[in-house]
């Protein structure tokens, strides 16, 4: 009798233990189902890059409401987790530590300067952390062929080799000054003067400005001695548009050049009649036919009242980018070094991508997303594809 008591016993001892583990075993399971894909975004809300980091916040916010509304990756919402660095690298670093470390995000976009994403680098680097960004233009920034950086911009040695090839074969032009800031673009300089050499010219006078400076009348009355065809300016839109407004009141006639910084409809806003035949690069254009920047360029400019520009589309396109590799992943949501691995993998198949932008590719061995572009001029107040 007692025997089949202990018995008894030990058979509901052992049913209880299966229904708590096998239920324990559902809870975990519920909970890594509803499990937030976590996303870290570091912009500008301030200094020079403001401009650029609105529209990148207006794309994120575009981009998580329809696709958390279809479900989101997987059956998993998306969860973003802004951080603002004031367009100062430091603070852009401390960002992406939080991010990677205390918030544990699967992937980060951002920040938006080269020198910033250069030092966000050292951080997702060591973290094993997928980061993407969405502008930045030194070619410095893949040199090292990084393992977990993808470049979703166009490198300044695409920028200025075919401006260089437009303006000297197509326009005729060959006496080319340079204004650039000499903290932050000294690798598009370098570049430019590179794809100068390749037709024997060398520029005919070259300034420097500091980042923020909007004043530049004495290194444009130094330019102007030297009677150039051209002018490549290289900064921000907020010092493009002043430096066009000085090279005209001047009375300096030369073609103003710029590459991808230029290329927004703000540089139109703030430079007025002065950056009328601008000429510029940019993997983007808000008027083009292609179905998807259509569809993009409507759901945008619905939501928000005006037109995007190659920023906001650089960032739905990595948005994408980054969704497409979770999705196809398939992240198990418990193991957050595993998963981050997957989406870095599943970003090294891409190829051809046809997004908003230009086609997208990456691989192993190459981790810039983009070397195809458009020529763009200002005409009537407006960018427009020219080549």
């Amino acid at each position: 009798m007692v025997k089949r008591k202990i018995r008894i016993l030990s058979v509901a001892l052992i049913l209880l233990l299966t229904v708590f583990f096998t239920g324990c075993g559902q809870t975990q399971t519920a909970s890594t189902a509803n499990a937030p894909f976590k996303l870290g975004v570091i912009y500008s809300t301030s200094g020079a890059s403001a401009s650029v980091g609105t529209q990148e916040k207006r794309s994120v916010d575009l981009f998580v409401e329809e696709t958390n509304a279809q479900g989101g990756i997987n059956g998993h919402p998306i969860e973003v987790i802004f951080e603002n660095d004031d367009t100062n690298s430091e603070k852009a670093v401390a960002a992406a530590k939080k991010l990677a470390y205390n918030d544990q995000v699967d992937a980060i976009i951002g920040p938006i300067t080269s020198s910033a994403i250069e030092a966000v680098k050292s951080v997702t680097k060591e973290a094993k952390v997928p980061h993407l960004s969405i502008t930045g233009s030194s070619p410095k920034l893949t040199l090292d062929n990084p393992e977990w950086y993808f470049r979703n911009a166009i490198s300044s040695q695409f920028q200025t080799k075919n401006l260089v090839k437009y303006s000297v074969e197509t326009l005729g032009l060959k006496n080319f000054a340079i204004l650039y800031d000499g903290a932050r673009t000294t690798d598009q300089y370098e570049g430019f003067v590179k794809d100068l050499n390749t037709y024997n010219l060398k520029p005919v006078a070259a300034e420097k400005f500091q980042t923020g400076e909007t004043s530049f009348n004495a290194q444009l009355l130094n330019l102007k001695k030297a009677n150039p065809d051209a002018i490549l300016v290289l900064g921000m839109i907020n010092e493009g548009a002043a430096a066009a407004k000085q090279i005209r009141d001047l009375g300096i006639q030369a073609k103003i050049l710029g590459v991808v910084a230029f290329a927004y409809s703000d540089f139109i806003k703030l430079g007025g009649s002065a950056t009328e035949g601008t000429l510029a690069v940019t993997t983007f254009l808000s008027t083009s036919t292609q179905p998807k920047t259509v569809e993009f360029v409507k759901k945008f400019k619905e939501k928000f009242g005006e037109d995007p520009d190659h920023g906001a589309a650089h960032t739905y396109d990595a948005l994408n980018l980054i969704a497409n590799s979770a999705s196809s992943g398939q992240l198990s949501y418990k193991d957050l070094a595993a998963d981050r691995q997957k989406i870095k993998d599943e970003l090294n198949k891409v190829s051809n991508y046809q997004g908003v932008t230009s086609p997208i590719s990456y691989s192993a061995n190459d981790h810039d997303g983009y070397e195809d572009l458009y020529l763009v001029e200002v005409k009537n107040g407006k960018w427009e594809v020219i080549k």
